[in-house]
């Protein structure tokens, strides 16, 4: 019965490491997708910038003068 339980914790290690890992992951290449748009977004290059968005109708981005664009059609040709 002991040798159930500790195999039962190592698999548990394992999983929780491994899991542990994958989350690592995700946000450096989270934080290297937000690093390249600042950098696109400083350099104010609308055709660059595009590239980062979805192609989606449900696309929606507000700039700072208040002004919605719904659609990436719309967002588009407000770049």
């Amino acid at each position: 019965m002991r040798r159930h339980y500790a195999v039962l914790a190592l698999l548990v290690t394992t999983c929780l490491a491994a899991a542990s890992r994958a989350e690592e992951k995700k946000a450096d290449s989270a934080e290297k997708f937000i690093k390249a748009w600042v950098a696109v977004f400083n350099k104010n290059d609308p055709e660059k910038l595009l590239e980062f968005y979805d192609r989606s109708n449900k696309t929606e981005i507000i700039v700072s003068s208040g002004v919605r664009h719904q659609g990436y059609k719309a967002v588009r040709k407000a770049a």
